[in-house]
């Protein structure tokens, strides 16, 4: 079959998009996980398509340059103290930063055509909000099955979820992914594109943001909610003034139906109202809620930190080992958890310091400022889940900056349309 710039950037966004609902699974028969298969192929084809079209996007040359020097930083910074403490993880770490830097950096020298991008994308999410949708009517009925994907095993980082009787429906329904986080965390930028981006004649996705907002609340994440009201909320915020000139009256009663429709929700749904409780209140005295370990644990160790380490880092996955040799804790930890899970945000400032903040925050302003109004939206919804939710060098981090990378080109292409009338 003929490799041509369309077909390449089909299979690399497809298998980005498919990376965060297989990434818990070892390929069949290999035995290797699917992201190191994912992240060979989509490597390789980065560098064929480096070949085939070897003119990236300009408009993306100072953001890749920042986040190069990033990623610089981090495996500079890991190899230092790999060589000066006695770190028994220290090698795998390093391996952690550098495949998926790799990626990225190919990710934003590569000119990916983004034309079918919206499409795979909606494909994708129509199987999962099918699945989501039948996994509420077998609740109705009291049923469970378990929706691991036949034929394959968990990986060693995922091989706890074994334990999981019914994958997908193990206290409520999460299509094909273990937790509601997960799940919110693939539709929040879904949700961006289809209130922000319009189509070919000028209209935006209206009825399917409604749609996948509903799925959004039923799949009862905090963090997925919370970002998904915050897209809601530029939506009202940035369409409330028509053209600069006059109220826009359908955005006025669409806000108003918004906020009806969400009180009534609230006040009706028990697991909602549960799940925002749990996330700044633990009624059965103790000290943990989600807030308390995904959001406050994090910078209440940074602020421990002795300064150096707070402007150099402790290397990536190394917080518990710097926690004993500095004699530090948080009132927010958990004995029942991942030590090493920390929001991205603090991930940034612990593992690499406010040099690497400062770094990786650059690539970010720079997409910002460079990019558009859909590509905005979503590096905001993207910040938002990073605030809780721990992505950093992961699956799900390549999968949000390709979202931001594919608005940045869409606001681009748009720009050029309506310039050339």
């Amino acid at each position: 079959m003929y490799l041509n710039r369309k077909k390449i950037s089909n299979i690399v966004i497809t298998l980005i998009l498919l990376l965060p609902i297989l990434k818990y699974y070892f390929v069949p028969i290999i035995n290797i996980g699917f992201e190191t298969v994912f992240y060979a192929i989509i490597t390789g084809l980065l560098v064929l398509l480096r070949a085939i079209a070897p003119h990236p996007l300009k408009q993306l040359g100072s953001s890749r340059n920042a986040f190069l020097c990033f990623a610089l930083w981090c495996i500079f910074l890991n190899l230092f103290i790999s060589l000066m403490y006695s770190i028994d993880e220290a090698p795998n770490m390093l391996i952690n930063i550098v495949i998926p830097c790799l990626v990225i950096v190919l990710l934003m020298s590569a000119d990916l055509d983004f034309s079918g991008a919206f499409s795979i994308y909606t494909f994708v999410m129509y199987i999962i909000m099918a699945v989501f949708l039948f996994q509420h009517v077998l609740n109705i009925f009291d049923l469970k099955l378990s929706f691991k994907i036949p034929f394959f095993s968990f990986t060693s980082a995922w091989d706890y979820l074994n334990t999981h009787v019914y994958f997908g429906m193990r206290t409520v329904p999460t299509a094909l992914f273990c937790e509601p986080a997960h799940l919110a965390e693939y539709i929040v930028p879904y949700l961006a594109i289809c209130l922000f981006m319009v189509d070919k004649g000028g209209k935006i996705h209206i009825k399917r943001a409604v749609f996948v907002t509903i799925v959004l609340a039923m799949s009862t994440s905090g963090n997925g909610i919370i970002s998904g009201m915050i897209v809601w909320a530029l939506y009202f915020v940035l369409n409330f003034i028509k053209e600069g000139k006059y109220i826009n009256l359908k955005v006025v009663w669409l806000t108003l139906a918004f906020v009806i429709t969400a009180i009534i929700v609230y006040l009706n749904s028990k697991s909602i109202r549960n799940m925002f409780d749990i996330l700044f209140v633990n009624k059965s005295g103790g000290s943990y809620t989600k807030a308390n370990y995904r959001i406050y644990r994090g910078f209440d160790y940074f602020l421990q930190l002795p300064l150096e380490y707070k402007i150099f880092g402790v290397g990536l996955g190394n917080m518990n080992y710097f926690s004993h040799v500095l004699g530090i804790s948080s009132v927010f930890d958990s004995d029942h958890l991942a030590f090493e899970f920390f929001s991205m945000i603090t991930q940034l400032l612990l593992y690499f310091g406010l040099i690497g903040f400062f770094l990786f925050g650059l690539h970010m302003v720079k997409l910002w400022l460079r990019g558009g109004r859909v590509c905005r939206v979503c590096i905001v919804a993207s910040v938002a889940i990073w605030f809780s939710s721990q992505m950093l060098f992961t699956s799900t981090h390549i999968f949000y900056l390709l979202i931001i990378i594919f608005t940045f080109v869409a606001d681009g292409q748009r720009k050029e349309f309506v310039k050339n009338g």
